[in-house]
């Protein structure tokens, strides 16, 4: 036996003779017994061996699975592009829009001063002629 198991083998007897001297009886199962022993391995479950093996077929699915990972990882980086051009896009039309307005207001604003003034012109034009036939 190597040394670990020989050690561990003693540890888990000793667990047993305590567990009879303060019970009367052993009530730990080996699930519980195990982990108070026996260390913590990785990959390992304690007490009962390294587990089921996966099936050879879904270790080389790993492949496959990482491909389709990649693939869906650069479509949504393309999505997240196209949604990036879309939006700016459509702050360019908002802004056209809003120069747009802003210069038809102005237009209006000086098209009506303009017939303002016109119009002064012409009052003036006809309060200095009725004052050319009064005097």
């Amino acid at each position: 036996m190597e040394p670990d198991a020989e050690a561990n083998l003693k540890a888990l007897r000793e667990l047993h003779e305590k567990q009879l001297q303060e019970h009367g009886v052993d009530n730990l199962t080996p699930q519980e017994a195990f982990p108070m022993v026996l260390k913590e391995c990785s990959g390992y479950i304690r007490g009962l061996g390294a587990g089921p093996k996966p099936p050879k077929k879904a270790r080389g699915a790993s492949a496959e699975v990482r491909a389709e990972i990649e693939q869906l990882q650069q479509a949504a980086a393309d999505k997240e592009c196209a949604l990036h051009a879309e939006i700016e896009r459509v702050k360019q039309e908002s802004l056209e829009r809003e120069n747009k307005i802003r210069q038809e207001s102005i237009d209006r604003e000086n098209k009506l001063k303009q017939e303002s003034i016109e119009k002064e012109k012409k009052m003036r034009a006809e309060l200095m002629a009725e004052l050319m036939q009064q005097i």
